[in-house]
């Protein structure tokens, strides 16, 4: 991996290689707190290797990724419900720990919207895992009800007005390993805007519903790319005076009580 510009071999690192979980064999880990990162590793595999440290660039660039378009801002929650139907605040002020929540496995979540600026916006929302994985939250096309019929949330369902809100009481998220630190990171656009292909997939694809501020996003996540030899892509040209708002409401998932 000489030639290899992402890579730094370091004591004061990022991820290190370190015993599976299994103890077989090894797993990339993060430095700060041991969690794993990536397991069963073959670290005589260079390529893969690499390749494997490329995903965790992609990760690590769009976790971190924040700004805000003025006027354009929303307050998101991830919330229990009752058997009412109701926000469950007991059992969110028990689950938060030092102003994070804590998720268990199996646990049931829901989101709320709320539309805090003066603009009205599309939302966008993706899952993006403690492993690297990227998952569509809204819109969801592949989503389907109690009956495994089709149930999807298009971009045109994720519309909030100035000073209205959106409650998905329907669309229970259920919340599986792995364990770690979690972010939904959420994108905030003033014209219709469906990142759902773009946002899970590496390749360069655009949505025909999205336009507008589409173009900048899309070279947003052009920059997210690594070329082969371990530097990012694109020209490094963003726009973020015109973007929209990006941010993300973090979580933690713990092993279920």
């Amino acid at each position: 991996m000489k030639d290899f510009q992402l890579v730094e071999i370091n004591p004061a690192c990022e991820v290190y290689v370190g015993s599976s979980e299994d103890g077989s064999g090894w797993a990339l880990r993060y430095a700060n707190t041991g969690a794993v990162f990536a397991d069963d590793i073959d670290i005589n595999d260079g390529k893969a290797f690499m390749e494997l440290m490329k995903k965790y660039d992609r990760f690590r660039y769009l976790q971190n990724l924040k700004f805000t378009e003025k006027g354009l801002t929303a307050r998101v929650e991830l919330v229990f419900l009752d058997e009412k139907g109701n926000i469950d605040t007991a059992k969110m002020r028990k689950r938060t720990k030092f102003g994070r929540l804590e998720i268990q496995k199996d646990d049931d979540i829901y989101v709320k919207v709320v539309n805090t600026g003066i603009k009205k916006f599309y939302v966008n929302i993706v899952d993006i895992q403690p492993d690297g994985k990227i998952n569509p939250v809204i819109p969801n096309k592949n989503l389907t009800d109690l009956n495994n019929n089709p149930a999807p949330i298009r971009w045109e369902d994720c519309a909030v007005n100035r000073g209205d809100s959106l409650f998905l009481k329907n669309l229970a998220i259920s919340i599986q390993p792995p364990y770690g630190n979690e972010v939904f990171k959420v994108f905030l656009s003033s014209d219709p805007l469906d990142l759902e292909d773009i946002l899970t997939d590496n390749n360069d694809k655009t949505s025909r519903n999205s336009r507008g501020v589409l173009n900048n996003l899309a070279k947003i996540f052009k920059e997210s790319e690594v070329t082969p030899i371990g530097t990012r892509g694109g020209e490094g040209k963003i726009n973020t005076a015109q973007n929209g708002t990006i941010f993300g409401v973090n979580f933690t998932i713990v092993p279920k009580e």
